[in-house]
């Protein structure tokens, strides 16, 4: 019967650990629908709550009692910020200082704060990915930062120690290793997730958002922009550069361009390849003068880059044509974009090389 008590108080902790990650896997698959700070406040209060439930649940060993408030503490030290290991510990040691009892004290000082800031500063100071031993060798020092202090402070200290902390270490170990593993199975599920998302939303050339994400984006921002501008960017005389050097060197030119692109520095812009060698830009609020400065920048930028094929030779002179419109927020959208096409036209058209901007 005692063995029987004895496990199920065991798994009764168990389940909450298990059942806290359950939760804040949860709450990580929808990120995107809160802020940071309500993410990180919620992250907050189950880690707390799992932890003060464990003080309702703890462990019967004998006459001892104790939980495993360790592995939702340490873990929270691990993979958080100070900010919201600090917020657990002091909500957790409140709670368990309020409700009293001999051990509280001790309890909270070397089974709770001394681990914790010991494992913030290994989290600090770890120079390499973690791993299965890294987080072993983690736990292990809380659990003996824990557990050691009963030789010194309880009375017969050295027997109660042999007596107890074989389980307490087997429990805690076992239970932060199943953790670990959990913890390893939901990054992966969410790097993948995150990937499956970028490659739905962006180019997988270029990297730049794809024409599809561009509308969604441009319905998205353009029912709050001020003064805002569409652009199309096309490389000039393309084909020849696929003819001569072929398509890989084309692709590495493309790279390039879009690179050129997005790192010219505009505050509110979108960038898009809008199919073949022509990129598109939307700008929610930017000056006429200030967004040819900007377009002019990225044209600069381009002709003035070397670009190289297989044999080591440059591609130079490489341009760019730039035809540039106002957005009619009060039209539909590729109505715009049909204009701000034909001011790329007309920029060809007088030699290319150059911006042709559109008043209406």
């Amino acid at each position: 019967m005692f063995k029987i008590e004895l496990w199920q108080s065991v798994l009764s902790n168990t389940a909450i650990i298990f059942f806290m990650h359950l939760v804040i896997s949860t709450l990580f698959q929808y990120k995107q629908l809160f802020s940071k700070r309500i993410i990180d406040t919620l992250y907050v209060i189950i880690i707390s709550v799992s932890v003060i439930s464990m003080f309702y649940l703890p462990i019967q060993f004998g006459e001892y009692r104790f939980d495993l408030r360790l592995i939702p503490l340490v873990f929270a030290a691990y993979r958080k910020e100070w900010g919201t290991a600090a917020s657990t510990l002091l909500i957790t040691t409140s709670w368990r200082y309020f409700l009293g009892g001999a051990g509280a004290v001790p309890g909270i000082i070397f089974g709770m704060i001394l681990p914790v800031i010991l494992t913030r500063l290994i989290s600090i100071l770890k120079k390499k990915r973690e791993s299965q031993l890294t987080y072993f060798a983690v736990f292990t020092l809380a659990w003996f930062i824990s557990d050691f202090p009963i030789i010194f402070i309880v009375p017969d200290g050295w027997s109660i120690f042999l007596e107890i902390s074989p389980l307490r270490f087997v429990s805690t170990i076992i239970n932060s290793l199943f953790l670990y593993v959990f913890i390893k199975q939901s990054i992966k599920q969410e790097e993948l997730v995150e990937q499956l998302q970028f490659y739905a939303e962006r180019d997988p050339l270029t990297g730049l958002y794809n024409r599809r994400t561009f509308i969604n984006k441009l319905e998205e921002y353009a029912e709050r922009a001020d003064q805002p501008y569409l652009a199309i960017i096309d490389i000039d005389f393309f084909k020849k550069i696929n003819d001569s050097y072929g398509h890989l060197i084309g692709d590495q030119v493309l790279k390039k361009v879009a690179r050129l692109i997005d790192k010219a520095t505009v505050h509110n812009k979108i960038a898009a390849r809008y199919g073949g060698e022509e990129f598109i830009l939307f700008f929610d609020s930017i000056q006429r003068d200030e967004l040819i400065r900007y377009l002019e920048e990225i044209r600069n930028d381009v002709e003035q880059t070397r670009f190289t094929c297989t044999q080591g030779k440059p591609i130079t002179g490489l341009t760019i044509s730039i035809g540039a419109a106002p957005l009619n927020m009060n039209a539909d959208y590729y109505r715009s974009i049909d204009l701000a096409d034909q001011h790329l036209y007309t920029a060809k058209r007088k030699g290319r090389n150059q911006i042709h901007v559109g008043d209406e």
